[in-house]
């Protein structure tokens, strides 16, 4: 969703035109609506011009729900843009109303650009929000510079709102427990919620508005009574008659949702959205769908019309059996690929990739990729984990693999997560190392600091490589007291041709993307139920026992095991016990 948004300039464009009356939206003010004053979250960026991009939840979300997307739009927006997230009256710390239409939404919202010196926006609105933001782009497109509406429509109802309306009555019905941790109230609630609501990840969703009174009892952050009240009135959308939006808008709708009754695909458009757009006066050019629950893209299918995948690097271990087709390539268990860490390369696990060919039973061919920007692999300017996961997602379709067992590291662990949330048919088994989806290990903030020196560092001319590598040493020393961090450093430092050196890894992207990769992207109602092993060092922090129990929310078959004496790079400080336990989680049969 972030490149459909960034590349809007550039590719997508939509007209938006809705029949609706002047008098009727020059009204609301006349009408004297009596707005309130959002609160919100911003995102600065003190240094652009650019119209700020102002971001509003749907039904019973909040500001909160966009967090990680914020972050990211801040750093990869172009021009670079000041980014807001509000929250709409009755829902997250906005006030509470006994109103609660889309005029007075609009109107709040009118009042927020006032408050807070805004001339000009780029709007977006999820499903609620995004009826919000179309009113308020009829009503006040001045103030608009585009559009975006996310998987809601102007025109048609889901058949499946009606069931938002049980959703809201069982929470109005809640009784909120006292006297009791958070946890424990969560799980109180939940099971009275469970009655009419049997999606989890709904019943999580809805959770997020439970929060602590001042009596030690709870009670609900969205105002549920008016939410119950106003139900019909967030269902229709009744703007008429003759006033236009011309500004440009994006609809985004989920391939698996029928709030936006769209069907398409990535490069044209089904004649069945163009017959409804144009029954109700809309100008259509372009539309550009993705699924509701990718939140990366990370479709196997969608690899060839995804612009920025990056050809891995890789070896292979296989047996000579297999080389002159003595054994079938699907006789063969799945292969076990290896995901690197931060700064790593497919020849950190050259010595375990042959131990794991030769002991693994039954043999199964070993694959190493080197990460984009890392090792043998092509540079990009782009690295965050969506990028990553589509480069697996492409090395698998080119080597013809259906299925695999993967062995991250560090941040390759956490490129393995994603690829086992969101494509779980994909993935047999799962051994993470040293890394969490909970926490980040604080040991984790010093590359930047790694790479800021790397990058200004300067080598006298024909200095030989020794030379240079002392030269490296001495320069990091005051900050590095990993022997084995300060080593994989140094294996990342080439020679060129001319005498000069360079690095293996991309030191720029890696810096711009350090933020993203130092945190778990925001996942919810994903789950992976196959078999995955987390290892983590005895003397390392990078996998927290207290971070366990969420960790199998995600991963409700996993297992953690520590490697007592061993620190972050526990494959090279242990490479025997990392072998056992790996191998003997590898052989085990799997369930079913």
């Amino acid at each position: 969703m972030i490149r459909n948004i960034l590349s809007l300039n550039k590719e997508i464009s939509l007209k938006f035109v809705k029949n609706v009356s002047r008098r009727n939206v020059k009204s609301f003010s006349s009408q004297k609506l009596q707005p309130v004053k959002l609160a919100f979250t911003i995102y600065e960026n003190y240094t652009s011009k650019a119209a700020p991009f102002v971001i509003i939840h749907g039904l019973f979300g909040s500001k909160q729900n966009w967090t990680s997307l914020c972050k990211a739009y801040s750093q990869k927006i172009e021009p670079p843009r000041k980014i807001f997230a509000v929250d709409l009256r009755n829902h997250g710390d906005s006030p509470h109303s006994e109103n609660h239409t889309y005029a007075h939404l609009a109107e709040d919202l009118r009042l927020f650009l006032e408050d807070n010196g805004l001339e000009k926006i780029f709007l977006m609105g999820h499903s609620m929000g995004g009826r919000c933001a179309m009113l308020f782009a009829l009503t006040y497109p001045k103030l608009l510079e585009k559009l975006i509406v996310v998987d809601i429509s102007p025109i048609n109802v889901s058949p499946n709102f009606s069931e938002m309306s049980k959703i809201i009555d069982v929470m109005n019905r809640t009784e909120m427990p006292k006297n009791v941790v958070l946890s424990q109230a969560r799980s109180i609630v939940e099971q009275q919620l469970a009655e009419v609501i049997p999606d989890k990840g709904v019943r999580a969703f809805i959770l997020t508005n439970l929060m602590a009174t001042e009596d030690k009892s709870y009670k609900w952050r969205a105002n549920v009574p008016t939410l119950l009240k106003a139900f019909q009135e967030v269902g229709r959308f009744d703007v008429e008659n003759t006033a236009q939006y011309t500004g440009e808008t994006l609809f985004i709708g989920g391939e698996k949702s029928d709030y936006l009754p769209i069907r398409c695909d990535f490069n044209v458009v089904n004649m069945t959205l163009h017959k409804i757009f144009s029954k109700c006066g809309l100008n259509f050019l372009i539309v550009k769908c993705i699924p509701i629950n990718v939140r990366f893209k990370t479709d196997l299918a969608q690899t060839e019309n995804y612009k920025h995948i990056v050809d891995l690097a890789y070896a292979s271990y296989q047996s000579t059996d297999t080389i002159f087709g003595k054994v079938k390539l699907r006789d063969v268990p799945s292969p076990l690929l290896i995901l690197h860490g931060f700064l790593g390369s497919k020849s950190n696990f050259n010595t375990l990739c042959k131990r794991y060919h030769d002991r693994v039973k039954p043999k199964r061919l070993v694959y190493a990729v080197d990460l984009r920007n890392h090792g043998d692999s092509a540079h990009s300017k782009d690295n965050s984990y969506d990028d990553l996961v589509m480069d697996i997602l492409k090395f698998l379709k080119t080597v013809g693999l259906e299925k695999t067992c993967v062995l991250g590291h560090d941040i390759g662990g956490r490129i393995g997560m994603l690829l086992a949330l969101k494509n779980p048919e994909l993935v047999e088994k799962l051994i993470i190392s040293e890394t969490s989806p909970i926490t980040t290990s604080r040991s984790f903030k010093i590359f930047p600091d790694v790479l800021r020196i790397l990058n200004n560092l300067v080598f006298p001319p024909n200095l030989p490589l020794p030379q240079a590598r002392a030269h490296v040493v001495n320069c990091l020393s005051r900050i590095v007291k990993s022997k084995e961090l300060m080593s994989l450093v140094l294996m990342n430092l080439i020679q060129k041709s001319d005498g000069g050196y360079s690095w293996r890894f991309n030191n720029k992207a890696l810096l711009d993307f350090f933020d993203e990769l130092s945190s778990f992207p925001e996942i919810h109602n994903l789950e992976y139920k196959g078999p995955v092993l987390f290892l983590g060092g005895g003397k390392s922090d990078y996998i927290q026992k207290t971070d366990f129990p969420k960790i199998l929310k995600f991963f409700p078959n996993a297992q953690l095991k520590y490697i007592e004496g061993a620190g972050h790079w526990l494959h090279a400080e242990k490479p025997n016990e990392f072998l056992k336990i790996t191998i003997d989680f590898l052989n085990r049969p799997s369930a079913g």
